[in-house]
């Protein structure tokens, strides 16, 4: 009889492995569902306003919108981003985009008026070149030198290319008939 009561009891724990070890699959399942469930859900949609948009959002919007209809409605988008910032070297930045837009429509005198703006915010090599570019494109070299002296000097000592920059934006004034 002690035997039926081990073989019994044996069955007995042997089913209940088998229970629990049915149990464990199913919950392992069930959290794996759920983590599915969870990491899937598609959040919703916010629609991003011009407002909410960073710079370089607001310039490739810009640009696209030129590409699209033209540099005049491209530099709206411009003007609107530059309305709403009051610092001095992101106007600059934000204004020398939209010189770009003419610039690349070949409207030189226009694109230089931006230009010239920008440099007046905020002067930095990138912007000094743009205006050397500018005059360059109209044949007005000593301006186009003068603007190029000026980036030169301009150019940011912690930029990893300041070395190369400086070199061409004097190369570039000398070979205009600049400083020698």
């Amino acid at each position: 009889m002690a035997k039926k009561s081990q073989k019994s009891q044996g069955k007995k724990k042997a089913a209940q492995r088998k229970i629990l070890l049915i149990v464990v699959i199913v919950l392992i399942i069930a959290s794996g569902a759920g983590a599915f469930v969870i990491l899937n859900q598609k959040k919703p949609v916010v629609p991003v306003t011009n407002a909410d948009k960073t710079q370089q959002e607001q310039i490739i919007a810009a640009d696209q919108k030129a590409q699209n209809e033209g540099a005049a409605k491209g530099a709206e988008l411009f003007d609107d981003a530059i309305a709403k910032t009051a610092d001095a070297k992101e106007k600059s930045e934000l204004m020398a985009s939209k010189a770009t837009l003419f610039l690349n429509e070949e409207k030189y005198e226009q694109a230089l008026t931006y230009a010239l703006q920008a440099d007046s915010l905020h002067t930095s090599a990138q912007v000094s070149a743009l205006v050397a570019q500018l005059y360059e494109q109209l044949k007005n070299k000593s301006k186009a030198a003068q603007y190029y002296e000026k980036a030169a000097q301009n150019v940011d000592p912690e930029n990893p290319m300041a070395k190369d920059d400086k070199a061409y934006y004097e190369s570039m004034a000398k070979q205009l008939g600049g400083a020698q």
